[in-house]
């Protein structure tokens, strides 16, 4: 359907409230019953059951392929006895699962890579039963650190007791952390010897200890803070935290190394505070959410900006100290903080409040339904036909009769965006990525969906730079950036900024359909409420790109109320919207009415982001926008720095349009507003995540039984 003008009456049907009608209930409707009804298509998702961490992503040299496993409890629509799975791709935007073949199991859509010893648990021998209740999170490790060629092995965290929380008594080695090795990329074989660092839970009073993370700029790191070492060290962060009545209580990143003259990966000491806060301890209520009582996934790494300068970060989630209105987020936050590192002062005493990171800006890399960042190296980005990865053309396709697992060469076509050179912040113009788990907007057990979770769109991490005119009380307000005064009186502004990886153009350039929407608002204003733009594709797989002219430094959220509108069904009325709340400084994606469904969360995401006065316009920076939506998930790109994750599961089978609304009040002089650039892609019939898989993933769901009782739910 072409898009047009809304009439009178369509722009009074969005003014409406929703139109009750008969509401499905999800948490009655039989098992799978639901499984197509919200599933996203082009996302990283498991066939089925239960998913969460992303799990030692790696880049391939030899091969040019992405590597990344998952945590995964197939046939369950719950957390519980966690394996990894496996897949890979090419560009890490269309995948193919890869099944171990010493893995014994006869369904493909279980692609188990490293599976607990749950079938040992009661076995008294300790070396067959260290990840008896769950493999958790880990890294990809390069065997040798100062050669990526030489392939990655993937150190995880082997779990033998449960439960585990943050808030509850730490049963004895609960946690260690193990190692798993290959020499093909599809075969993983535990190591004999694990587990390879063993518990500290008889010396330290820990809320947790898991989640092994690879410092892949190890040389760097080692001439920061240990000169002396060997050259070859390795060095991994783990997360967790102190107890009281501990001395120094609060969430710690404790720092681990493994000498090259010891047997790779296998023996290890721990070196010191990384990072440490005390309880609950937040930088910026606002901008950089709160350290909680304890640290989980969590990882380091180094960005070296466009002046030069170095900046060592880590991307970590914290528990323990959130309060927001959408229960499914509970009370975890994720933050990155950046600084220098410096071994003064720091000892390996964990009595003492010394740690080698001193951060200067802390923030909030995704303030919405988005957990665990896992990061990793990828190459830079080059664009199809020019010989790089990226659809060089090159590449073999796949063949699941042959047992293949390679993805497709095809060219792709050339990114819309010329603002990306491809060349990233990391060591020989490397790119960090991250990624993260997007948990679904729900409390229940939906055993009607037949799954849960899937992982956001891969992210590329860098410091964003600018000169700009704002005052001192905004440029040095302790927030997500750091502020340094130039010689003529303006600001040096710097923070960590992610976009979506150059990969989404492989997305763009096989979409069905590109629309141009901006004439469709040449005459509206800043009152003129809804008009309809479009209907997207039924399977709500699409983008939406616009940049609007900001509010001015005196605006409100009275004055200044434009608003995209999406996945909006004209029979029902279920409606989202994304907007900018200058009485917040925020961006907002409004889900009130996003669903009929009472089972589902509707509070605004909120996600701060402050517009400065650029020195080099003069002017303030227009709002940039980039809106993925693929079906249930929402995925926010603001001026090329902020990430907002959001869910919504409108009911009704109409919810396809597109729109935007002009909503400021008549009586407080509205600001002039206007879209300079609107324009969608539909994404139904292009790419997809899983080609190879067949159209149904869904597995019957399975009950453990009540042996399982007080350890994890049944399903």
């Amino acid at each position: 359907m072409l898009p047009y003008i809304a009439t009178a009456a369509a722009a009074a049907l969005a003014l409406a409230p929703v139109v009750a009608a008969d509401v499905i209930d999800v948490k009655t409707a039989a098992n799978n019953s639901l499984f197509f009804k919200w599933r996203p298509t082009y996302h990283f998702a498991a066939p089925s059951g239960w998913m969460n961490d992303p799990v030692a992503p790696y880049y391939d040299e030899n091969t040019g392929l992405y590597h990344l496993f998952y945590q995964h409890h197939a046939q369950h629509v719950q957390w519980g006895n966690i394996s990894n799975s496996h897949a890979v791709s090419r560009d890490m935007m269309v995948w193919y699962d890869v099944p171990n073949p010493l893995v014994a199991t006869n369904n493909p859509l279980i692609p188990s890579a490293i599976v607990t010893s749950w079938v040992n648990r009661n076995n008294p021998d300790p070396t067959t039963r260290y990840d008896r209740y769950g493999v958790f999170s880990g890294g990809a490790f390069p065997n040798d650190p100062l050669d990526f060629k030489k392939g990655f092995s993937v150190v995880y965290t082997s779990v033998q007791e449960l439960p585990t929380g943050w808030s509850i008594a730490y049963k004895p080695n609960t946690e260690t952390v193990s190692l798993v090795e290959t020499t093909d990329g599809v075969s993983w074989q535990k190591y004999s010897g694990n587990p390879v660092i063993p518990s500290p839970s008889g010396i330290w009073n820990v809320t947790g200890w898991r989640d092994p993370l690879p410092i892949l700029e190890s040389e760097s790191f080692r001439e920061a803070l240990f000169p002396n070492d060997p050259v070859g060290t390795a060095y991994a962060v783990m997360a967790g935290g102190f107890k009281a009545p501990y001395p120094k209580p609060g969430p710690r990143l404790y720092l681990y190394r493994t000498l090259p003259s010891d047997k790779h990966l296998t023996k290890w000491e721990y070196a010191g505070n990384f990072f440490f806060s005390e309880i609950n301890k937040s930088w910026s209520r606002k901008w950089s959410g709160s350290f909680g009582s304890g640290f989980e996934m969590s990882g380091a790494f180094l960005l070296v900006d466009d002046d030069g300068d170095d900046h060592w970060c880590v991307s970590s989630s914290s528990q323990g100290d959130r309060t927001d209105p959408d229960a499914a987020k509970g009370s975890n936050w994720v933050w990155w903080g950046c600084g220098d590192v410096s071994a003064d002062g720091v000892t390996k005493d964990t009595l003492t409040d010394s740690s080698y990171l001193k951060p200067n800006m802390v923030g909030v890399p995704d303030f919405g339904e988005a957990y665990a960042f896992n990061t990793f190296l990828a190459p830079p980005y080059k664009k199809a036909g020019s010989g790089g990865y990226g659809g060089s053309g090159s590449g073999k396709g796949c063949d699941n009769s042959k047992g293949g697992y390679y993805g497709g060469g095809d060219a792709h076509g050339d990114d819309e965006d010329d603002d990306d050179d491809g060349e990233g912040q990391g060591p020989n113009g490397m790119r960090r990525i991250l990624l993260a788990w997007s948990f679904e907007g729900l409390t229940f057990s939906p055993k009607a969906l037949g799954y849960q979770g899937a992982h956001v769109i891969p992210r590329e991490a860098y410091i964003w730079s600018a000169d700009v005119l704002d005052g001192a009380d905004r440029a040095t307000e302790q927030g997500s950036w750091t502020a340094i005064k130039n010689a003529d009186g303006s600001y040096r502004i710097k923070t960590l900024a992610l976009k979506p990886v150059a990969e989404t153009a492989l997305l763009r350039a096989n979409a069905s359909r590109h629309i141009d929407l901006l004439s469709l608002t040449a005459n509206l204003s800043p009152s003129s409420g809804y008009t309809r733009l479009a209907t997207m594709n039924s399977a709500a797989a699409y983008q939406i790109s616009f940049t609007l002219t900001p509010p001015s430094s005196s605006a409100t959220a009275a004055s200044y109320a434009p608003a995209l509108v999406f996945r909006r069904s004209p029979t029902s009325g279920e409606q989202t919207s994304l907007s900018y709340n200058p009485d917040l400084e925020a961006v907002t994606v409004t889900r009130a009415k996003s669903s009929l469904s009472p089972d589902f969360s509707n509070s605004t995401d909120t996600a701060p982001l402050r517009l400065w006065t650029l020195k080099k316009t003069g002017a303030r920076q227009k709002i940039a926008v980039d809106l993925y939506v693929d079906n249930s998930l929402v995925e926010v790109f603001v001026n090329g720095v902020l990430a907002l994750t959001s869910r919504i599961y409108p009911t009704a089978d109409d919810a396809h349009e597109v729109g935007v609304a002009f909503n400021a009040d008549p009586a407080k002089n509205p600001e002039p507003v206007k879209f300079e650039r609107l324009e969608a892609w539909d994404f139904a019939g292009g790419v997809v995540a899983f080609p190879a898989r067949p159209v149904n993933t869904s597995l019957p769901l399975v009950w453990d039984g009540p042996e399982v009782a007080g350890l994890w739910d049944g399903f």
